[in-house]
């Protein structure tokens, strides 16, 4: 076996382990789920995706998941719990591989299908709900983006650089995995 086919097995190892690990800590609970929370995994979704990439990231994030399903308590989703943090660990992961475009178009073919779900989406109900998803696409298509990546990826050593890079890629990819959750949701 390779080298690189060695070391990306042990880090989906290792990270799929964290991400199990993490799936049980509760960070707050899901507003409309009694006795359902979000968990501190959802803040390793995109860093994985970031640091193994999309496709070893998806694939981390998904063993994990399911490792978590069986350590603990169904999530919010049931058994498909784990898919928002796929979603996550595939938008940064994406968006890290200079990729935004894919993103983007994925991005919106969501946020259409969450707004203009039949009879409960919010574009029927709540129009101002989505505000919040709005302004995050906005983010993904501007410079915003680009600028945010490029920092993340140049000098290590600027640490406003790397926190604005992984906070507004973070924030892409969070509301990118909202709008999965939110569609599973409705």
């Amino acid at each position: 076996m390779k080298q690189k086919n060695r070391q990306q097995i042990a880090l989906v190892s290792c990270f799929a382990s964290l991400y199990a690990i993490f799936g049980l800590w509760p960070l707050f609970p899901v507003v409309g789920t009694a006795g359902k929370n979000i968990t501190v995994a959802a803040i390793m979704a995109p860093l994985i995706g970031v640091i193994l990439g999309p496709y070893i990231g998806v694939l981390t994030v998904l063993i994990g998941g399911i490792v978590g399903l069986s350590m603990a308590q169904i999530g919010p989703f049931g058994p498909l719990s784990f898919l928002t943090g796929v979603a996550a660990a595939f938008c940064s992961g994406m968006l890290y591989e200079r990729r935004r475009a894919i993103c983007a178009v994925v991005y919106l073919i969501l946020l259409l299908i969450f707004a203009f779900y039949p009879v409960v989406g919010p574009a029927w109900l709540y129009p101002y709900f989505m505000w919040l998803q709005i302004i995050g696409f906005i983010v993904l298509v501007s410079p915003l983006q680009s600028k945010a990546v490029d920092r993340m990826r140049g000098n290590p050593k600027s640490f406003r650089g790397l926190t604005f890079g992984a906070a507004t890629t973070f924030f892409v990819a969070t509301l990118f995995s909202h709008l999965v959750g939110s569609i599973m949701f409705e």
